[in-house]
């Protein structure tokens, strides 16, 4: 399994468990299971997004750019 295959299988699960379904089962999640708190819910559904922005620029994470700060050395008398 490559590592597009990857992302979009745990896209699926976490699809699926932000709809409140156990991805390995396809069965519904009880009402008083953690996963269909609204808090937890929520949070998959934008980790979802953020694994679907990564698969859709080709895996490529955007870099951040770092701030170079010039070299000095201070001569002490």
């Amino acid at each position: 399994m490559n590592e597009n295959e990857k992302l979009l299988k745990a896209k699926s699960y976490l699809d699926k468990l932000a709809n409140g379904i156990n991805p390995i089962t396809n069965e519904l999640a009880s009402e008083n299971d953690t996963i269909n708190n609204i808090h937890i819910s929520r949070c998959l559904f934008y980790v979802s997004d953020v694994l679907r922005n990564l698969i859709e620029n080709n895996n490529n994470l955007q870099k951040r750019k770092t701030v170079k700060f010039p070299f000095l050395l201070h001569r002490s008398n």
